[in-house]
């Protein structure tokens, strides 16, 4: 075979090699990660979610973001990520107190090739509403008055007598209340944020306010 002719096979050889990888990673390609991730939860850390998905030091990661509008669930966005969790407050995505989420995820080779999806995961978000801040308490003439939290929709507050120990239990819609109904002596305070919301948690109540009546 002269020179000339072992160029052209070796020519022809190579473009046929390429036209048979390029057909292989067009109908393959998504097989070339076989793991699917087996896990995949949301997890609250100091008041922050996180969407975590079984680790695999193999792979990165992409992860489907989907809400649920008008009882379908519309696609939100794709995030790629190198590590198997990401923060949900960074996505594009509306973390009201009530909205409902699919979530899923899919190892990614470096390359961009993707596996197979794993089971959704359903989230609705949930709040905690803020505990009041025992610095922010004022009393001033009897009114009792303390910084207004978010959300909430009516304040517990929990009275005891620090002589006798009896505890005398009040409401108020507002961010104050009045305690002019309580004998001369000396008094700890405890409120608590409350909403009525079944995806909006209570407070915690605050730490004691000490006073004289």
């Amino acid at each position: 075979m002269s020179k000339k002719y072992k160029l052209i096979f070796g020519a022809s050889l190579l473009a046929f090699v390429a036209i048979i990888v390029g057909v292989c990673f067009v109908f393959f390609g998504n097989k070339a990660v076989k793991s699917v991730p087996e896990s995949l939860s949301v997890n609250n850390f100091d008041g922050e979610y996180y969407l975590t998905a079984q680790a695999n030091p193999n792979y990165e990661y992409s992860f489907k973001l989907e809400q649920l509008i008008d009882d379908d669930y519309v696609l939100v966005d794709t995030v790629s990520n190198k590590t198997n969790s990401i923060k949900l407050s960074d996505q594009k995505i509306n973390l009201i107190a009530g909205n409902k989420f699919r979530f899923s995820v899919c190892y990614m080779s470096e390359s961009g090739d993707k596996g197979n999806y794993s089971d959704s995961l359903t989230w609705v978000v949930t709040k905690k509403l803020a505990k009041i801040d025992e610095s922010s308490f004022v009393l001033n003439e009897k009114i009792l008055s303390w910084d207004e939290i978010v959300f909430a929709q009516k304040y517990k507050i929990m009275v005891v007598n620090s002589t006798t120990g009896v505890v005398t239990n009040l409401e108020s819609t507002t961010n104050n209340v009045d305690l002019s109904g309580l004998a001369v002596g000396n008094y700890t305070a405890f409120v608590s944020a409350e909403n009525e919301s079944e995806f909006i948690q209570n407070s915690a109540f605050s730490e004691g306010f000490v006073f004289e009546i």
